[in-house]
Parts: C-alpha cells; structure tokens; sequence
C-alpha cells in the first residue's frame, strides 16, 4: 500500500503462515506509514508485538501500540478504538494506518465467529469515506481454512507472498449476514425466567446468586447484574415491554441470554462511543464493555443479546 494519502478507507487483510512473512508483511506497512508521517496504531498479541519492536528499532517508538487481549478482549470493543484514533488525528489533519489482528488460533469458535463479524462491520463503520487504511494480519499455518475463508469474505483485497490481490467472495454485506445467523438454542439446563417491568428486580436477584454461586467476585457480579440489567431495560422499553432471560454455564464462561420481540435496525448498535449529552442509549455498549464476549442476533421475530462472562 502506497505512502500516498488516502481518500477512503482501504480494509485489507495479510495471509502470512510464519513469524518472517509475519514480519515481511507489516514492517513496509507501518515503515510508510512513519514515512509519511502519518499517525499509526498497531493492536497486536505482545508477542507480535515484540517481533516488530526488534525488526523495527528505534523506529517503532513512533507507532503506537496496543494490546489485542486487552483491546479485543470482547471483539465488540475493537471499533470504538479506532474510531476514537481515527477522529483524533484525522482531526488534525494527519493520515492513519492501522494493523490489527483480532483472529488468532487460540481463540473459541465462538469468538472467531464474532471477530469475522467485527470485520464485516469495520467496512460499515468507516462507509463514510474516512481516509484511513487498516491491514489485518491471517496466520494462514494456525488457523482453519474456513477460518480464512471467512477472511476473504470481509476484505476486498489481501496481500500474501507480497502481491496484493482483490477478493472474489468480498461481500460488503457480510456483517448483515452474520447479524441474522441464529444462535444455538440455550441447554435445556439454563435457568429461565420470563420478564416483564414487574419482575426485573427478580432477574437481578437470581442472576446475582447465581454468579456468587459460580465464584465470581462481589465486583464483578456487580458488572454482570449491571451489563444484564441494562439489557433488560431494553427489552421493556423496545420490545413490547417484556423478554425472556437465560443463564447456564459452561467449561468457560457463565453466559445469559437475553431475547425480546423488538428489532433492532442498526448493526453497529454498542460499537458506537455514547454521546455523554444524551440520556440512554448505553445498554448494548455497557454490555460490549462489561462482558468477555458479545453475540448480537436479529430476526424478524425478534432480537437476541447473548453475554460471555469468562471464568478466572
């Protein structure tokens, strides 16, 4: 990708299959970007990190880097960072880059489904023609096939062995395709109680004992009730004034599930920074913020918010 300045956003993803090629790929990257003294943010694993640190030297004091685990611990939380960094410097002027690996092989089946939806919405969240560039490195020797399958679907073009390429299964409405795909049902061992504005308070008792019982701390259950409580509030107000919650347990994570038949029409509900002028709002974006992971669901019968509360 060229150090020329940008007049849209370019979202391309990098097929590497080792450290080298790792290194290959994004050192160029983010060496043009400095070059052109543009504004660069790297959101990386530390140990990719650390690789680039060493190729780079000094020069790496320029870029801003960022930990993946902690930044795309729950991947709804990755958008708003770039969001917050792209207006800060488009701001004043300056170009930006991005590198940003969200998908890794250690990741759940569960999270890299929402990762590929986080991909899909990045081209939807910077639609309106940001000049920014982002690249998205693949390890193609670690992950599945489908996996970066999946990777080509979400990116108009990649670059592998240094040659940059179009997508033939690019789908710009990827995201909407995740967005409608149904979750599985909940384990017929969940807990299930049916809410209405009369009976939240009995939510949050129950989910409260529930997350003690499971050994969260009193802090955290705190942030569980509150991320719930305020999905539930949803449903009252915008779905017909009542829902359904869930919760059960699996080997990873204490997960509620909370459904109502209201639509939601914006994909990118949560993943936008709330306004902090504006009264309400917050509910989805709470939960991005207080849950491990986030899965999102529309249908025409309704809509479904299921939170991850990982285990320590």
């Amino acid at each position: 990708m060229a150090a020329a300045k940008l007049d849209t956003f370019v979202h391309d993803a990098l097929f590497y299959s080792s450290d080298d090629e790792f290194v290959r790929g994004t050192e160029p990257f983010i060496r043009a970007g400095i070059e052109a003294d543009e504004s660069v943010l790297v959101v990386l694993q530390p140990s990719k990190i650390a690789l680039l640190r060493d190729a780079m030297g000094r020069e790496a004091d320029a870029v801003v880097f960022e930990d993946m685990n902690a930044v795309g611990r729950n991947p709804g939380c990755i958008i708003p960072v770039w969001r917050d960094f792209v207006a800060q410097h488009l701001a004043s002027d300056r170009t930006v880059r991005g590198v940003g690996e969200p998908v890794w092989a250690e990741r759940s089946t569960v999270e890299i489904a929402e990762c590929h939806q986080h991909e899909g919405l990045l081209n939807l969240a910077f639609d309106d023609g940001a000049p920014w560039a982002l690249l998205c490195p693949y390890d193609v020797a670690a992950l599945a096939p489908s996996v970066v399958d999946d990777a080509r679907r979400t990116h108009r073009h990649f670059v592998q062995a240094g040659a940059r390429s179009s997508s033939e299964t690019f789908d710009r409405h990827n995201a909407d395709l995740w967005l409608c795909a149904p979750l599985p049902p909940p384990p017929a061992s969940a807990h299930l109680l049916v809410f209405d504005s009369n009976s939240a308070r009995t939510v949050r008792a129950k989910l409260t004992h529930y997350a003690l019982d499971a050994g969260f701390t009193e802090d955290r259950v705190a942030d569980i009730v509150l991320a719930v409580n305020e999905l539930v509030a949803n449903s009252i107000e915008h779905g017909a004034g009542s829902g359904s919650f869930s919760m059960w347990r699996d080997d990873r994570a204490l997960i509620c599930n909370v459904y109502d038949a209201g639509r939601l029409h914006d994909p990118l509900a949560g993943r936008r920074r709330p306004d902090p002028h504006e009264i309400g709002g917050r509910g989805l974006w709470l939960a991005n913020q207080l849950s491990d992971l986030t899965q999102l669901r529309c249908s025409p019968a309704g809509t479904c918010v299921r939170l991850h509360f990982a285990f320590a």
